[in-house]
């Protein structure tokens, strides 16, 4: 059975059980729950005196201060300490839904009462009812309840108005007048009375929508599009058309009506009753004497709807009406359950005409942002900025993969509105961590001092690390609320200046409004007394705002704000950042910056291939211009060396500088897929076969994360016929899964790895470090042309990365012992420090090596690791410091020295080398 709506729900409560639930709310808020449960609202029920509740207990000769006392006792055990306004239990929902429908089939209601809910709540205590109060509902039978209801609630104050009465006397002809009421909601009344949304950038698919409603026969369009590409706004934007009068004629006056599947289904177990409803509807809608429309969302669920009660379908109800053209109808639903049920039922998928919604491009989004950007700074409070609506586009597009636009985009926006508006008011989050930590030390000193009292077996001293520990967060923790107090301070000078400037901005005569005559409210936007002439020039203010900002940022620095006046693009950036994980430094709102200075830092990490990077730097920065071909992926790049020479590094590297974040780097080991068979790992198994439907690894890799790298690893291990997968990728940057789904490729950067030709690389070592890219590349192509089709090649920019020397060991050698003396400060506070020889040992044990620059990992952690763990454990151990290690190259190995104090020696600073 489909569930009712919560707002359906909340539409259907009478006024007592509707003030009841709001009664329940500010009980919830009042003691920080995060809930409003089933407990809050029958404490509210029984608050109110003379409803049903009061006069079914009093019949019932139940006491009700003691249900009273038992529900207060199961709140008592309820979490507590939301910053935030509670939402609605699912069992509250519930609850509400089962009495919606017991009032309408036992109870003969049409809204919900207060004793119809104290029965469904008697009905299932063992599911809605605390412990507490559990035997005082097992006490009472639900069904007596029931039948006697109207004798139990006699001289209750929800009795049944005149009106009611005399509505139920007139009989069916007024029962067939509310179905659409009852099972719908009036879209064009909504639009007139301003409660829907305005909308952009969908005109053309509105154009189409009314040419298919305005058609003699089969006059019904269905929307389809993926989820949250706008269908049920292109429906509200017809509303919208026709409340203005810009419709065709035979729409000019026409009624919008969304039926509810969910309320049509609710309560119709009984065989026959769907179809009665439906019916109705149907009826009231053909029988109009006003032009109505119905819009069907999900549309989907029409199929089957129904056949559980052992009637009819509901889209079989639906078909003839349908084909006839009496009546017109809008469905919406997406491609995949189009797929799924329209297309199997050919005769319905007929009587409909397809409009494809597409996802909006990022400057579309913009367009519709900017559009209902007041609806959320009135909503919300704050001011939002158009950097903060280009920068929610473009990051949700490029970041929040799997979703559409503009509905993800409208999601970062309302939660950096949310954030900003509550640093306006709440404690902020650094401060309140601070806050609580400061709490625990001092708890964690007050158990221990009450163990040191008794003489309590183990008991621990306070030692000079956790007094020093607590007075460094205190320090931090007054610090933090000094400057939260200045921030404060500034930010409502801005946003005093800022009311005033768009007064003035606004209404320049209301300047000289008479005294009598000025408003009474914010004293900001009506101005009472005579104003400095300096106040009421905007230019004069706009610069003390300027300064403001400019005095706000000072103070900040480079700490993150505690106190937000604006939605931003760092606003929107943090939002998207929290949940994709990406560090928000690297979404600033142009990467051009990020992409110049690729190389350099390509460069300082992968050392000794300056030839190959510069060719992956210059492809990458005409890529970030879009002048390559179009339809292509930003770089396509064969990466051909011995093992051990960067190429596996270098993926990774420019996932992280590019991208964010080694999270955008998606390595495939090829060899894993030497069968033919194996595609379907790739791309996803196609229908009736194993796996159908689980997505494949590349597939599923480069769709969750368009803006990513992808790393084809030993890829001439793979078998050629895999490999005759790629040549659409490279070609047309677009690859189909198993599912026959598009996958667009554009935003990737392919990296493949080989080792082919590496011996003879290895045997001219002396003449490969000097020879050109091009040479190279020359020499090559015969050893790779044995693997790969000479087309195959032609997409791809084949790279040699040559054999290591001598000084590229040694630097490399120097970056992995600067990369493990910072790891050992980070982690355990020591100090490594060697000299030139330990780097000309670690450089002559890997002169040798075939692996490359892997040699030197081994060399470090077989030679200089283990004596350094075994130490720090022993001293761990006997509580002895140690402070500073000393690695020097002695008689062919390695000696480490452990000082447990800093020695005074003349040494290059660690700290400088890590910078």
């Amino acid at each position: 059975m489909l569930r009712i709506s919560k707002e359906r729900i909340i539409e259907r409560l009478n006024p007592h059980t509707r003030q009841a639930l709001q009664r329940a709310s500010e009980l919830c808020i009042e003691a920080s729950g995060y809930e409003v449960t089933v407990s809050h609202y029958l404490l509210a029920l029984l608050d109110q005196p003379s409803n049903d509740v009061s006069r079914m207990l009093s019949n019932l000769k139940r006491d009700p201060s003691v249900w009273a006392t038992k529900l207060r006792q199961s709140l008592e055990t309820m979490r507590r300490g939301a910053r935030e306004l509670p939402q609605f239990s699912p069992m509250l929902l519930e609850l509400l839904q089962d009495a919606l429908l017991l009032t309408t089939a036992d109870l003969g209601e049409d809204d919900i009462r207060t004793g119809a809910v104290l029965i469904a709540c008697a009905r299932n205590a063992d599911r809605y009812c605390h412990f507490y109060i559990f035997a005082e509902f097992e006490a009472i039978d639900p069904a007596a309840m029931t039948t006697g209801f109207a004798e139990l609630a006699r001289g209750s104050v929800e009795g049944k108005s005149p009106r009611e009465t005399a509505r139920k006397a007139e009989g069916p002809a007024l029962q067939s007048e509310s179905a659409l009421q009852k099972f719908g909601r009036n879209i064009t009344d909504e639009a007139r009375i301003g409660k829907i949304d305005p909308v952009f950038c969908r005109d053309a698919e509105i154009s189409l929508m009314t040419d298919v409603l305005c058609r003699r026969r089969k006059n019904n369009p269905i929307l389809v599009g993926d989820p949250g590409v706008g269908k049920t706004a292109v429906a509200e934007g017809l509303a919208m058309k026709i409340i203005e009068d810009d419709v065709p004629e035979p729409l000019k006056g026409a009624a919008l009506w969304e039926l509810d599947l969910g309320a049509l289904q609710a309560g119709a177990s009984v065989k026959g009753e769907f179809e009665r409803r439906l019916k109705a509807v149907l009826d009231e809608v053909l029988g109009s004497a006003e032009k109505i429309v119905l819009f069907i969302d999900e549309a989907h669920t029409l199929i089957g709807g129904g056949g559980q009660a052992g009637g009819s379908d509901a889209a079989n109800l639906l078909k003839p009406a349908l084909a006839r053209g009496e009546l017109r109808a809008i469905a919406a639903t997406t491609w995949s359950e189009y797929k799924k049920y329209f297309e199997k039922d050919a005769a319905l998928a007929r009587r409909f005409q397809v409009i494809k919604l597409d996802e909006p491009s990022v400057t579309q989004a913009v367009t519709i942002l900017q559009g209902l950007r007041p609806a959320y700074e009135q909503l919300h409070g704050v001011y939002i900025s158009d950097a903060a609506l280009r920068a929610a586009a473009e990051l949700s597009a490029r970041y929040l993969t799997g979703r559409q636009l503009p509905d993800k985009a409208f999601d970062v926006l309302d939660t950096a509105c949310v954030r900003v508006a509550a640093t306006l008011a709440a404690t902020p989050l650094g401060l309140d961590v601070l806050r609580k930590r400061i709490a625990m030390e001092e708890r964690a000193a007050e158990s221990a001092a009450r163990d040191r009292r008794v003489a309590a077996e183990g008991a621990e001293e306070d030692g000079p690390a956790r007094i020093e520990s607590l007075e460094r967060l205190r320090e931090e923790t007054a610090a933090l609320e000094s400057r939260w107090a200045e921030e404060k301070t500034i930010v409502a000078q801005i946003l005093e200046k800022r009311r005033t400037v768009t007064t003035l901005d606004a209404a320049p005569e209301d300047l000289a409004i008479d005294e009598d005559e000025a408003p009474t409210g914010n004293a900001a936007t009506a101005p009472c007394q005579p104003m400095d002439p300096a106040v009421t020039d905007p230019e004069t203010l706009r610069a003390e705002i300027r300064d403001l900002s400019r005095a706000l940022a000072q103070l900040r620095g480079n700490d993150p704000p505690l106190v937000n006046f604006e939605v931003n693009a760092a606003s929107i950036g943090q939002v998207v950042s929290d949940w994709t994980g990406v560090p928000a430094s690297n979404m600033s709102d142009d990467d051009a910056a990020r992409v110049l200075q690729l190389g350099d830092e390509l460069r300082a990490v992968v050392r000794g291939q300056d030839d190959a990077l510069a060719v992956i730097h210059d492809r990458l920065k005409a890529a970030r211009l879009d002048i390559v071909r179009a339809n292509t992926p930003r770089g396509v790049f064969l990466l051909v060396g011995p093992s051990g020479v960067g190429k596996t590094e270098t993926a990774e590297q420019v996932a992280r500088l590019l991208y964010g974040g080694r999270q955008f780097l998606t390595i495939i080991n090829m060899s894993e897929y030497q069968e033919k068979h194996t595609v379907s790992r790739l791309i996803g198994s196609p229908p009736g076969y194993v796996g159908f439907g689980e997505g494949g690894v590349l597939t599923e890799a480069i769709r969750k994360m368009p803006y990513s790298v992808v790393l084809l690893d030993e890829v001439e291990k793979a078998h050629p016929d895999i490999m005759n997968l790629f040549y659409q990728v490279f070609d047309k940057g677009v690859l189909n899964d198993g599912e026959g789904r598009e996958i667009d490729c554009k935003n990737a950067v392919f990296f493949m790895t080989s080792n082919l030709g590496s011996e003879a690389l290895m045997q001219n070592r002396e003449t490969v470090v000097g020879a050109s890219m091009e040479a190279l590349e020359k020499a090559l192509r015969p050893h790779l042309e044995g693997h790969f089709k000479s087309a195959l090649l032609a997409r791809m920019r084949i790279l040699c990365f040559k054999p290591l020397d001598h000084e590229t060991i040694r630097a490399i050698i120097k970056l992995k012992l600067i990369t493990q003396a910072a790891r050992l400060a980070e982690v355990r506070g020591i100090e490594l420090i060697w000299d030139n020889a330990t780097e000309d040992q670690i450089a002559g044990l890997c002169a040798h090596a075939e692996n490359g620059a892997r040699m030197t990992d081994q060399v470090i952690e077989r030679w200089i690791l283990p004596p350094i763990a075994e130490e720090a454990l022993e001293r761990t151990i006997k509580l002895e410091p140690l402070e500073r290690i000393e690695v020097t190259a002695r008689d062919g190995g390695f000696e480490v020295t452990f000082l447990p104090q800093i020695a005074e020696r003349v040494h290059s600073d660690i700290a400088a080398q890590v910078a």
